[in-house]
């Protein structure tokens, strides 16, 4: 068991926490960009209409950011946003996406992120909702890493399916397949078998906090209760990883980066 001491607290930790239970204080707080933003959105929308929180999380000696606003999907649809990000510990460093969900309404989101990352709900916060978002112009670059239907690599998109062909074993479906391994998949599906199943919330938790091999994925190696371990495995959006059909079942016990944890396209 690994304790961590603090000036206000003690924590004892057996294994990955969720982040609502990190004891996390979150104080809104706006840097130039998204204070641009803010100013933007309360202009053409109203007031609580976009929010940004930042806390430490002592458990982890780590410091994060939540949002919540309007923004658009990866196909330029308008929604509202909630999302988190681990924020570099270098200050001049690229602070990339959050990842998160899109809701229909601004309740919706906010909801979320109170529920999933403890964050306060603002008081008197507006019922915005798709129409509010009908004539606001929304910049293409606000948006978060999620909508797993639309998230497709360039690779991807050039081979025509999403779901590259089973390739030495290293998982059901593998970004790094050949173009001639795709279309071996491609004329005989049968290959291509292996499951998709959501990560357990402690482990989704803890995938946030670990760097993506490219847009909305990460590489790894998961270790299970029987001591196999399946390595290479693709986690979409720290919230569904796919397996093969051997590993059904099975209960995970960690999970850790893949050496081969880089992105698909340079």
């Amino acid at each position: 068991m690994k304790i961590i001491k603090t000036n206000k607290n003690i924590y004892k930790q057996a294994g990955p926490r969720r982040i609502k239970d990190r004891g996390i204080i979150w104080k809104e707080r706006y840097h130039e960009r998204s204070q641009r933003l803010k100013d933007r959105f309360e202009k053409d929308l109203g007031p609580i209409s976009y929010m940004r929180w930042e806390g430490h999380d002592y458990t982890t000696d780590s410091d994060y950011f939540v949002v919540v606003g309007p923004a658009v999907t990866q196909d330029l649809k308008k929604r509202f946003f909630a999302g988190v990000k681990k924020l570099p510990k270098d200050p001049r460093a690229k602070v990339y996406a959050p990842s998160g969900e899109y809701f229909s309404t601004l309740s919706g989101a906010l909801s979320h992120a109170s529920e999933k990352w403890a964050i306060p709900y603002p008081r008197n916060a507006p019922h915005y909702t798709l129409n509010d978002l009908a004539n606001i112009k929304i910049p293409r670059h606000v948006k978060g890493n999620l909508d797993m239907k639309i998230i497709k690599t360039a690779k991807y998109v050039k081979s025509g399916i999403t779901e590259p062909g089973k390739r030495d074993g290293t998982g059901p479906y593998d970004p790094d397949a050949t173009k001639e391994e795709i279309e071996d998949a491609k004329k005989n599906k049968c290959k291509r078998r292996g499951i998709r199943q959501r990560v357990p919330q402690k482990w989704a938790d803890y995938l946030t906090c670990l760097p993506e091999s490219g847009m909305g994925y990460q590489r790894l190696d998961v270790v299970f209760a029987d001591g196999s371990i399946q390595r290479d495995c693709v986690v979409l959006n720290a919230e569904t990883i796919e397996l093969p059909d051997t590993c059904k079942g099975k209960v995970i016990t960690d999970i850790r980066l893949n050496e081969r944890n880089q992105p698909l396209i340079p």
